[in-house]
């Protein structure tokens, strides 16, 4: 149960406000990231991988279309292209996705240092399953 401050409020564990700064922060510069590879891309400051003229023009395609047309590079393939600027968007999205992972990370000494190894262990699975996903070892093949 939390202890109440004297101002009558309820005072935040370690752990909780650790984690909280670490989201806060983390959206807000994924965020910054977000609007500034967006604009990069919109005002044709860098080229693109698909010009944003021709994006219309694959709207209507299935993916597997698309991806062949454009030669649009597959899974992390991605990140040998961001330069383009439409693929420069993505490091706010994997900002955006990895920052609970940089969240766990910081509270888990927390856990460790109060000796609350039940939470300490969730920590760590989170933190395999994240990597697991990210690294496309488990793909469902069509």
């Amino acid at each position: 149960m939390n202890e109440t401050a004297p101002t009558g409020r309820p005072t935040i564990p370690p752990e909780q406000a650790a984690y909280a700064r670490v989201l806060s922060v983390g959206c807000a510069l994924a965020a910054v990231v977000l609007l500034a590879t967006f604009a990069v891309y919109v005002l044709g400051l860098r080229p693109a991988h698909v010009p944003i003229h021709d994006v219309p023009n694959c709207w209507s395609m299935p993916s597997r279309e698309y991806l062949q047309a454009t030669k649009t590079p597959l899974g992390w393939q991605w990140a040998t292209e961001v330069a383009d600027s439409d693929f420069a968007n993505n490091v706010g999205i994997c900002l955006l996705a990895g920052i609970s992972g940089l969240a766990y990370l910081r509270v888990a000494p927390i856990f460790l240092r109060k000796r609350q190894f039940a939470f300490l262990a969730i920590v760590v699975a989170e933190l395999l399953i994240m990597l697991v996903a990210a690294s496309g070892l488990l793909v469902a093949r069509h």
